[in-house]
């Protein structure tokens, strides 16, 4: 019986070997990324992140006020007779608190299939989908990360377009959760190039109960001196398909402004920085209507090929409107890192960090934030 049952499959590996119409490349990769370490807490709490805010302690910078975690790829590629490039590829991530790792990517894609689209890639399975983020705040200010299908870098004249239709992973399956993401980039506007998204979020009602759709416009300009984001959510915050997520709700809108840049003063010190507005408006609580309004600076400065000393300062203010009340929080970083070579990028690094802060929270209760830690990054 172990005979017939392997059989099929042996048949099937020899046909395909014989037929020369794919071949493997021999080409093999482990990516991913990771950030792990101690903190230990002197004060009340281990991050800075006052009540209300978006993006949590990240809202005032991720240096030595984040979570740790990480994931892990591997890559396998063909390529076939006529020229196309496939790869397989599987990831695991580790970032909830349940000491396991979940597979976060397991997918097919080829690039190259169409001759009038040659760079065109084609995808299906679970995978990373349309979530644009940011640097200093570590934030993610679209997310649609899911199972379906989709492609990228469909050229239209000097334009790209990309295009998916994925569900929320539950299980093996998804959860009735559902989002269209379009991505339109490489539009010339004078000095500055520009990115337009649009996504429609839905959900099927023989699954979901209170079913609603949601709707997301957004724009990235690139400039010299920076970048600037907006985004427009409705019934919807940073994704129009996660059933978990707060900002997935009826009769809300929420704005999202940003700018981010960065000066390199000279070849030792170099300065970043980042400015953002976030207002909500809930028809169905008044009392979750507030506008977070934050900044965050971080200047470098650069000792020898390996060795860096980074500041990082970011000020959080939440504006509760119907509820009378105001959140402000600061953050102040000093971190020493060892780095495989000099710059900013360079990784993987080794840090080690002190972080002081304070909240004063109107909604909640006041904190004062000490926190010594050492952790490596690195990605890869």
């Amino acid at each position: 019986m172990k005979t017939i049952k392997v059989l099929p499959l042996s048949i099937a590996m020899i046909s395909a070997a014989a037929s020369g119409l794919v071949t493997a490349d021999d080409d093999f990769s482990f990516t991913g990324y990771g950030r792990y370490g101690m903190a230990y807490e002197g004060g009340d709490s281990t991050f800075v992140s006052p009540d209300g805010a978006y993006n949590g302690s990240s809202s005032m910078g991720r240096l030595g006020n984040e979570a740790y975690g990480g994931e892990i790829q591997f890559n396998k590629f063909f390529t076939n007779d006529a020229g196309a490039k496939w790869q397989l590829a599987v990831m695991a991530e580790d970032w909830v608190d349940d000491n396991t790792f979940h597979i976060k990517k397991f997918y097919a894609s080829g690039t190259n299939i169409f001759e009038t689209q040659p760079n065109m890639t084609v995808w299906g399975g679970r995978n990373f989908n349309q979530r644009p983020q940011q640097g200093l705040n570590d934030y993610a200010w679209m997310t649609h990360d899911g199972q379906g299908a989709g492609f990228q870098n469909m050229q239209l004249g000097d334009l790209n377009l990309d295009m998916a239709v994925v569900g929320e992973a539950d299980g093996r399956g998804d959860s009735g959760y559902y989002a269209v993401t379009t991505k339109l980039a490489g539009i010339e506007a004078g000095p500055a190039m520009v990115d337009l998204y649009a996504n429609y979020g839905f959900q099927n009602e023989e699954v979901v109960t209170d079913t609603f759709n949601a709707f997301q416009l957004g724009s990235q300009v690139k400039v010299d001196f920076g970048t600037f984001t907006l985004r427009y959510s409705v019934n919807s915050d940073n994704t129009v398909l996660y059933s978990w997520s707060d900002g997935l709700k009826e009769d809300t809108t929420n704005i999202y402004v940003s700018y981010e840049g960065g000066n390199t003063i000279n070849e030792k010190f170099a300065v970043d920085y980042l400015l953002a507005y976030h207002n909500r408006n809930d028809d169905n609580d008044d009392s979750n209507t507030r506008a977070n309004y934050n900044g965050i600076v971080r200047p470098m400065f650069q000792w020898d090929d390996v060795n860096s000393t980074w500041l990082e300062a970011g000020y959080d203010l939440i504006d509760y409107y119907d509820a009378d009340a105001t959140n402000s929080a600061w953050k102040l970083t000093a971190s020493q890192n060892i780095a495989i070579n000099s710059g900013s990028g360079a990784r993987p690094m080794l840090r080690f960090y002190a972080t002081i802060g304070g909240e004063e929270n109107e909604t909640s209760s006041d904190e004062d934030i000490m926190t010594l830690g050492a952790m490596f990054e690195a990605w890869w």
